[in-house]
This record gives C-alpha cells, sequence and structure tokens, in this order.
C-alpha cells in the first residue's frame, strides 16, 4: 500500500512542477526578458516549489496516516466482527448441539417412559384381573381338591370292599348268622309298607326301601352318615350272603377241595361287580382318607352286625344329614356347572369372559381342557370296569353252559383213574 502511494506521490510531484512551469513562464519572460527553457524550471521558483513540495508531502504524509489509521481501525473493527461472528457461530453450533442432545435425551425418557407404561399395562392385561382368567385362587383350589379326593377314594376302595361287604371275596362265615342279621336290619330299617303289609316285616320302617334302590348310590352323604350306611345295605343286598367255612376234614376232601375251588371262581367273578359298586358309591362319598385296606374287624361301623346295633338312633329316610365333606362326583359336577351355564358360578364365569383379555380367555380355555381330560381319565377308569366286568360275565357264561362242568368231570375222571391206577400197582 506504501509503494502505492510513493508511486503516486512522485507522478503528483512532477505534475506540479511542469505545471508551474507552464504558469510562471510568461511571467519570466515579461520580467526578464531572457529565453527560459521549458525543460527546466527557473531558479528563481525553485524555492516556492520546494515549499510546495514540502507542503503537498505533508499533507498527503498526514492522509496517509490518517488512511492508515483508519484503515487499521476498520481492519481490527472488521476482525473484531468476523471473531465476534465466529464466536457466536461456535456458540450457536454449541448451542444447537446441546439443544439436540437435550431433545435427545428427552425423546429418550418419553420413549421409555411410554415403554415402561407399555409394559405395565401388558403386566395389568395380562397377569391383573382381565388376564388371570376366573377366580383363579378359588379354581386352583377346586381343581386340588378335586384331586385329592380322587386319590382318597382310590385308597377307600379296597378297605370299603373289606369292611362293609359280608359276601366279600375271600370271606367265610355263617350263611345262617349272616342271613338273620340282614333280615334283623331290613326289619329295622328298610322295610317297606308293602312287605310289611305281605307279612315279610313287622311294620314300615323309617327308612323304607333305601337299600333296595339304586338311586340311593346316587345321593351325597359323608362316610358313617344314614345314606352312606344304605348305600351299603344296597350292595349288600346285590351281592348276597357269605358261604359257610369247612372244618379242617371236610376242606381236606377231594369235595372240600372242589367246594373251595369253586368258591375262588365266584369270588372272582363277582369281585368285578362289587368294585364297580364301590366306585359309584365312592364317587358320591364323603371321606376322611382313614379307611384300611384290610379290616375284618365285626364290630367296624360299616359292618351290618353294627349298622343293626345303630338301627334304633337312625332317622328317616325323609332327614337329610346333608354333607360335610363334598364327595368327588359333587365336586365335578360344580365345576362342570361352571362351563355349562347352571346356577350363579356360570354368571359369574361368564362376566369374566366379557371383560377378559386374550390370555384370560385362553387361560380358561385350557382349564375347560384340563376338566375334559380329567373326566376322560374317569370315563377310561370305568370303562376298564365295564371291561373287566363283560369278561367277568364271559367266563360265567361259559362255567353256566356246562363248558367247564365237563371239563371238570373229565378232569376228576382222569385222576380216579390214576388213583386206582397207583393202588393196582
Amino acid at each position: 500500500m506504501k509503494n502505492n502511494f510513493s508511486k503516486r506521490l512522485s507522478s503528483l510531484t512532477t505534475l506540479v512542477a511542469v505545471t508551474g512551469a507552464i504558469f510562471l513562464a510568461p511571467m519570466s519572460v515579461n520580467a526578464a526578458t531572457c529565453y527560459i527553457d521549458s525543460s527546466t524550471p527557473p531558479t528563481l521558483l525553485k524555492p516556492q516549489i520546494k515549499l510546495s513540495e514540502k507542503a503537498i508531502l505533508a499533507s498527503l504524509s498526514a492522509m496517509d496516516k490518517t488512511v492508515s489509521t483508519a484503515l487499521d481501525f476498520q481492519t481490527a473493527t472488521i476482525n473484531a466482527a468476523v471473531q465476534t461472528l465466529t464466536s457466536q457461530k461456535a456458540l450457536s453450533a454449541k448451542q444447537a448441539g446441546q439443544s439436540m442432545l437435550n431433545n435427545s435425551q428427552i425423546k429418550s425418557n418419553a420413549e421409555q417412559q411410554v415403554k415402561m407404561a407399555h409394559r405395565a399395562k401388558e403386566v395389568v392385561i395380562d397377569y391383573g384381573a382381565s388376564g388371570a382368567g376366573h377366580q383363579v385362587c378359588q379354581v386352583l383350589a377346586e381343581r386340588k381338591a378335586i384331586k385329592n379326593s380322587g386319590d382318597v377314594k382310590k385308597k377307600a376302595i379296597m378297605g370299603m370292599v373289606n369292611t362293609e361287604v359280608t359276601a366279600r371275596p375271600g370271606a367265610y362265615s355263617s350263611t345262617g348268622s349272616a342271613k338273620a342279621t340282614r333280615l334283623a336290619l331290613h326289619d329295622a330299617l328298610y322295610c317297606t309298607a308293602s312287605q310289611a303289609a305281605s307279612n315279610l316285616c313287622s311294620r314300615e320302617a323309617p327308612r323304607a326301601g333305601a337299600s333296595l334302590q339304586a338311586a340311593t348310590l346316587f345321593v351325597p352323604a359323608d362316610e358313617g352318615s344314614p345314606e352312606y350306611r344304605d348305600k351299603s345295605a344296597f350292595i349288600n343286598n346285590m351281592v348276597g350272603y357269605p358261604d359257610d367255612p369247612l372244618t379242617p376234614e371236610a376242606a381236606a376232601t377231594v369235595g372240600g377241595q372242589a367246594y373251595s375251588d369253586l368258591k375262588r371262581r365266584k369270588d372272582a367273578v363277582k369281585s368285578t361287580a362289587i368294585a364297580s359298586l364301590k366306585n359309584i358309591q365312592a364317587d358320591w362319598s364323603g371321606f376322611a382318607g382313614n379307611h384300611k385296606a384290610h379290616d375284618d374287624d365285626e364290630n367296624n361301623a360299616q359292618t351290618e352286625a353294627q349298622q343293626l346295633a345303630d338301627a334304633a338312633s337312625m332317622p328317616s329316610s325323609d332327614t337329610k344329614t346333608g354333607t360335610t365333606i363334598q364327595p368327588l362326583a359333587v365336586k365335578i359336577q360344580n365345576d362342570v356347572n361352571r362351563y355349562l351355564g347352571a346356577g350363579p358360578e356360570y354368571q359369574a364365569w361368564s362376566k369374566t369372559l366379557v371383560g377378559a383379555a386374550e390370555r384370560g380367555v385362553l387361560k380358561e380355555v385350557l382349564q375347560v381342557k384340563a376338566l375334559r381330560l380329567y373326566l376322560q381319565s374317569q370315563q377310561y377308569e370305568q370303562l376298564a370296569r365295564m371291561e373287566s366286568m363283560l369278561a367277568a360275565t364271559v367266563a360265567a357264561e361259559t362255567y353256566r353252559t356246562g363248558m367247564e362242568s365237563n371239563i371238570e368231570r373229565q378232569r376228576q375222571n382222569t385222576i380216579r383213574k390214576n388213583i386206582r391206577a397207583n393202588f393196582t400197582n
């Protein structure tokens, strides 16, 4: 910048000198009347020219300083403005970055809160009242009670047969004594008006006909209650009387052995019917679970002799004693009624389904399927008992038609021939 200024100053000096020479030339000619060289300024003007040059140079120097100062000020101002702008841009970028970070954090927190709320909602829906199903604790307790009752029933069957059936398999006792006890029990508790009118018993008994009807088996009753004893009396009437025991001498004979063989055969065939009848009785009876598998005590409360001893205290059949322990069949019926539209339980279950979530509905479907599987297992056991009774019927029919008796006669003939051969030898 200074070099350009010096060039301009030199050109300006030459211009001033030439201009001065041009304007002063006529005056010099008039004053001295001498030739003046136009290329060389006269000596008389040199001092003025130098003064003019100095004044011009001073003015130019002052102007240069002023311009330089102004330029420096403007440059500083522009640099400061640029720095300020740069700082402002940097600050704006920082603020923008911080704002973006804050916005990202706020968005992340909001999304997290939304997810947490969604999960909480899912938990409430899936595990709350709408997703848990109908009366979860109650249904679970009822299903557990059904399972426990089924286990107790299975354990009780053998004890029921051994303690309540007078003519149970493998038992020998006086037929006459058993007949007398049963007739006395019938006279005291089960004599009907028609039988009394026919002089078959003394009077109409308080529980008339209860031991003669199959419907007795399907009355809910606690173990040891009058209704429970009615079931036992009905089964005893169906099974019949026990077989008389043999003396040691008679048992050692061929006839005694044949008698024992026939007795075993009859008991085995008959045991299928006894087991099925006791299963039905157990299904409709409430048990405390204290049955013994083998109990031949005649003083047992369920024997006919003990029932006869307690006959005086038995209420009439019109008096319903009710149950304190729900029988297995009643528990199953209550559970089935919940899903088949019977009673207030079904109404409560229907209300639950209306407001239930998908998980709750699926759980109820599984509950119904589980109940169906249990009923199918019960049905399978019933079919197995029916199959065993059919097999026993075939075996009994085979014997009745004479096939077994013919084989037995052939066996006896063979035995006698062998005995004669041995004596001959």
